[in-house]
């Protein structure tokens, strides 16, 4: 078997560079994975499976969508995420305190279990972290990680949903190669808007860009055994 090109990458978390990295690591990974379970009854990220199934729903109005990103306040660090802490759409899923350092090498996945009472919504993923004067920043490098669900199997094909019914989503998030020190905080925050990044899904299902109505999106999540939503980080030991 062919050699793979070794690189030399830059580690955020603890910021440091390191060589002779297999960059089969990042593009072709079949190493292990470290899943957090959503559980939609404690809002914690686990890495056990919830016992019960449990569902959470939030509310997102096309008309009142939420900044991708809120203005610079130079008291925050860049890409801070605390004004979404609040917020009527978002729902925010944290673990406890790491045990132990985790590497995240490679393509992060979030597996989702969803419904909606709209044809088509978006949902939009935040992998973050609590720093430790108690800020939530971003761990991976984009704000556009998320899925428009008509494009849920294939991005040319549109295929709406059906109210009410649970659909599984399959959604890559942003390359990363990061150092989540021992005692940090995992935090998933999860939306439906990105005002200034994504155009605002009108959950009507209609054709996009010419679509005059709207409509308001109940988006659930739901979590458990028989839907075991959950993030998955491709780890390096």
């Amino acid at each position: 078997e062919a050699s793979q090109p070794k690189t030399k990458l830059f580690r955020m978390g603890d910021n440091t560079w390191h060589e002779n990295i297999d960059i089969s690591d990042w593009f072709d990974y079949q190493g292990e994975v470290k899943p957090l379970y959503l559980d939609a009854k404690t809002m914690v990220l686990s890495e056990s499976e919830a016992s019960e199934n449990q569902s959470v729903t939030y509310t997102y109005d096309p008309q009142k969508p939420s900044y991708a990103v809120y203005p610079m306040d130079p008291k925050k660090p860049m890409f801070s995420f605390d004004f979404l802490e609040n917020s009527d759409d978002a729902i925010i899923f944290e673990s406890q305190p790491m045990t132990e350092d985790v590497e995240v090498l490679g393509q992060p996945k979030a597996r989702l279990f969803i419904k909606s009472d709209a044809k088509d919504t978006d949902f939009i993923i935040h992998l973050c972290k609590v720093d430790s004067e108690d800020n939530t920043v971003m761990m991976a490098g984009e704000v556009l990680d998320g899925m428009r669900t008509r494009y849920r199997n294939s991005n040319s094909k549109t295929e709406l949903m059906n109210p009410g019914e649970v659909y599984e989503l399959n959604i890559p998030l942003s390359d990363m190669f990061y150092k989540i020190e021992k005692g940090s905080v995992i935090k998933i925050i999860i939306r439906s808007s990105a005002e200034g990044f994504f155009l605002s899904n009108q959950n009507t299902g209609n054709h996009v860009g010419s679509d005059v109505e709207y409509k308001v999106a109940n988006n659930t999540i739901l979590t458990g055994e028989k839907y075991p939503s959950q993030i998955i980080l491709p780890v390096r030991r």
